[in-house]
């Protein structure tokens, strides 16, 4: 994936995507708000339950950053509903059903899944802070623990 698709310091694509926790979520209405966006295949494999176990467990310390977690496949609704109770998850995810933020993001793959497992971190003003791509689902967790040395 080309890196030229999305920049650190460029002003990170809107969105308004359908979110779990009820109406749509916008990147818009998310300003002042740090915002760590990942990307994941599909709810409840093997390692995206991992991920998103890690992602869990380390919330309060995104929630000292001011930093709001956002997962996003292209999984329903109803699927994700099920996968957040099933692990008691405390994040919000989105559906991106036609692939247009994946696209908008860089973060499209090969095959069914349609994502390359990513994240992408927005500051409070909107602009990438930080993008990592095509991270190890068992590691991804440790490294983006390293961005808590971002100046937001």
């Amino acid at each position: 994936m080309p890196d030229e698709l999305l920049q650190t310091g460029q002003s990170a694509p809107d969105f308004e995507l359908p979110a779990s926790n009820g109406g749509q979520i916008s990147l818009d209405g998310l300003r002042g708000t740090n915002v760590v966006l990942f990307f994941y295949p599909v709810d409840d494999t093997p390692g995206w339950t991992k991920e998103a176990i890690g992602f869990r467990d380390a919330k309060p310390k995104f929630d000292e950053l001011n930093a709001i977690l956002l997962g996003i496949s292209r999984d329903d609704l109803s699927s994700h509903h099920a996968f957040i109770e099933k692990y008691d998850l405390n994040m919000t995810l989105l559906t991106d059903a036609d692939g247009s933020m994946c696209q908008a993001y860089g973060v499209c793959g090969d095959g069914n899944d349609g994502f390359v497992r990513s994240t992408i971190v927005i500051d409070g003003s909107g602009n990438v802070a930080k993008i990592m791509r095509a991270v190890d689902p068992v590691e991804h967790i440790a490294i983006v623990s390293l961005l808590f040395d971002i100046n937001w």
